[in-house]
């Protein structure tokens, strides 16, 4: 997914992936989420390599079904997917327009004949508008939780600290400022959030993402007046420092059984 525009006022409200921010848009990450300890993950005592966020993000998915309103792409397991990733899978990623919903959809489907772990989560970036010197402090988050938001804090090699960072809300926002980002992401555990709003300088409700995730990544790069925020709904966390355990006894992993199917996604609501 590359771009999301309201074709009547030309509003744009995905990030345009303007390299001297962040050369992306909206990567599905799969297998995996953030970082493996040391690059390398294991499987029955067997030790496989895999790059930060999985392999999906930098492949190219097959269109397979369009319509006036959807839209269906597919990613296949390979020879080169098999050397790193050691399972036979069919991803397919589906994106549904309703009225000013976007309804994100993603289906994995076991090939192999042993279950199968694997992460996957969404990375859309959103544009903030009007971003200029002092207003991107004037854009909030507003989440449906009341009191506070609690971050497991990311090392500077990016992975899960024991540490817990609490964020206090104020009905039930969080300042979008130039120093939220700056020990990496924040990362809401245990079904924290169901919904994730971002709030205009004029107090006014922007976009909302919907998820049903155990994890939810907010995320921009470090720096001042960066135009945009991530709000990524993970079913899947990166490795916790040091670990070196089996990749289905990491924590948030998820296990399909052989030629069985896994359905999930979230929704995003543009208010135009």
């Amino acid at each position: 997914m590359k771009k999301i525009k309201n074709v009547k006022n030309n509003k744009e409200y995905l990030w345009n992936g303007d390299k001297r921010y962040w050369g992306r848009h909206s990567p599905i990450l799969f297998p995996f989420i953030g970082r493996v300890y040391n690059g390398k993950y294991r499987i029955n005592k067997k030790e496989f390599h895999m790059i930060p966020h999985g392999f999906a993000r930098d492949m190219e998915f097959s269109l397979i079904e369009q319509k006036e309103n959807e839209i269906w792409f597919e990613l296949k397991s390979d020879e080169k997917t098999f050397s790193v990733y050691p399972y036979e899978f069919l991803l397919k990623a589906g994106y549904r327009l309703e009225n000013n919903n976007l309804i994100v959809m993603w289906n994995i489907e076991n090939l192999s004949d042993v279950e199968m772990q694997f992460s996957i989560g969404g990375h859309p970036a959103f544009y903030l508008p009007k971003v200029k010197e002092d207003e991107k402090k004037r854009y909030f988050i507003q989440f449906d939780t009341k009191d506070c938001i609690k971050s497991t804090q990311i090392t500077t090699l990016g992975l899960a600290s024991n540490r817990i960072i609490e964020y206090p809300l104020t009905e039930h926002k969080l300042k979008i400022d130039d120093r939220l980002f700056d020990q990496d992401a924040l990362v809401l555990e245990d079904y924290q959030v169901s919904e994730v709003t971002i709030i205009d300088p004029d107090g006014n409700p922007y976009i909302s993402v919907n998820v049903n995730c155990p994890v939810l990544g907010l995320w921009a790069p470090k720096g001042k007046n960066v135009p945009f925020v991530c709000i990524e709904p993970w079913y899947g966390r990166c490795d916790e420092e040091y670990y070196t355990g089996e990749l289905k006894d990491r924590k948030w992993e998820n296990t399909i059984n052989s030629h069985e199917i896994w359905k999930d996604g979230y929704s995003v609501k543009f208010f135009i």
